[in-house]
């Protein structure tokens, strides 16, 4: 088993099975010193944001809005979603170059293996997607546009924010739910871990914050 995973022609869905398990072992590991992998990319990926309000413009019916909820990315936290992503990826390429493999003595051709493997895991996504989100719900706070953090008190957990280097911060809702996002000082000031922060507005993949006195 060990000498077919590390054929040349699976190197890419070897890579995508080995980010799944390292996905896994960090968020559990996180869970113990109390930091979320996924609150930090839910953070960072917000597809329930109003993209017109992000950008200005009006996003085109049927585009990357209308994708993002054909694939459940809506319904999904991000991490569960790209696991199951990766984990679909990984398992159609491993099996192709198998069948390859037993049938015709050779795995598939790496294009080709690609991009059947991308398309099947694109398809899949829809179905089982909807599938998974019946028992891995979006928490309901998640879903709330990334707007709505403005004016919030937070807290730096891990690191220490200077402008260009972000450092992890997190604060609770209304309802108790912790959220993770990776914040910067909106000036020159630097933010050492436990200052207390206000999210003042959202820049690339991190808040811009200001000094809570």
């Amino acid at each position: 088993m060990y000498a077919f995973l590390v054929l040349e022609a699976n190197t890419y869905f070897t890579i995508a099975l080995g980010i799944v398990i390292t996905i896994a072992l960090l968020e559990i590991i996180g869970q113990l010193i109390g930091f979320s992998i996924g609150q930090v990319m839910d953070s960072a990926f917000d597809f329930d944001a109003d993209i017109s309000a992000d950008s200005g413009i009006d996003a085109p019916e049927g585009g990357v809005a209308a994708l993002a909820s054909w694939l459940c990315l809506k319904k999904l936290p991000f991490l569960v979603w790209l696991i199951m992503f990766l984990t679909l990826f990984s398992i159609t390429g491993l099996g192709l170059n198998y069948t390859g493999s037993v049938f015709m003595g050779s795995p598939v051709a790496n294009w080709l293996s690609l991009f059947l493997a991308f398309i099947v895991a694109t398809y899949l996504s829809h179905h089982l997607g909807g599938a998974l989100a019946k028992i891995v719900p979006k928490e309901e706070t998640s879903a709330i546009s990334q707007q709505s953090f403005a004016g919030r008190l937070a807290q730096i957990t891990i690191g220490t924010a200077r402008k260009g280097t972000p450092a992890e911060a997190v604060f609770k809702d209304e309802f108790e739910q912790k959220h993770y996002v990776m914040v910067e000082p909106i000036d020159e000031e630097e933010f050492p871990q436990g200052s207390n922060v206000v999210l003042v507005a959202k820049e690339n993949n991190s808040w811009l914050v200001t000094r809570f006195d």
